[in-house]
């Protein structure tokens, strides 16, 4: 894989807004490539099969696993999650740039597998921003926010062992956006031309 595109990864804990500050991402880089994860959990209202992520029964998933078909995958609040390896050949095709969103482990596993792959640790102002923002998200009880504070404390004790770190500050998504975009460029993606066919 190491002849393939420049790879970086970005993660961070439940509810730090990952998925709004990569997809305003892809707009600033247009030649990224953001792989569509597997997940064995269920879709959520207005969730596209293929084009939010892949969704897979739990037998199809350990095939994945058993096929050696993912970049990485872990356990993730009682549901699986993984990067196609067939995401990273697409974008190799697509002469494209890969940014790939994943839990922490995920993050670790990748850097393992290709060390050239620089991670990146999206974080929240504070605790008490991220407990806002998970009751504003709603669909969550109150075990499941605690729960994820909990597992939010220990990703951020490990945020130090990341390439670089980068706060969400609330109502600054700019700011965290061109953070991103600032060290991805001197990463040196962003240089493809993306030829419309």
């Amino acid at each position: 894989m190491d002849s393939g595109p420049l790879i970086a990864v970005v993660t961070g804990p439940s509810g730090v807004g990952k998925d709004t500050v990569l997809s305003l991402l892809e707009e600033k880089i247009p030649s990224l490539y953001i792989p569509i994860t597997a997940t064995t959990r269920k879709p959520r209202k207005g969730e596209v099969n293929g084009i939010h992520q892949f969704f897979y029964e739990d037998q199809e998933f350990d095939q994945l696993v058993t096929d050696n078909l993912l970049l990485e995958w872990a356990h993730v609040y009682g549901k699986r999650y993984g990067v196609p390896i067939s995401e990273i050949e697409k974008a190799r095709e697509l002469d494209r740039d890969v940014l790939v969103r994943t839990d922490i482990q995920g993050a670790f596993q990748i850097k393992k597998t290709k060390d050239s792959a620089v991670i990146i640790f999206l974080a929240p102002p504070s605790l008490d921003s991220l407990e806002s923002r998970l009751r504003l998200r709603g669909g969550l009880s109150v075990e499941e926010i605690e729960h994820r504070l909990e597992e939010a404390k220990s990703e951020l004790d490990q945020s130090i062992l990341f390439d670089y770190i980068v706060i969400n500050e609330n109502d600054r998504l700019d700011v965290t956006v061109d953070a991103l975009k600032n060290i991805l460029e001197n990463l040196g993606f962003g240089k493809k031309t993306i030829v419309e066919e």
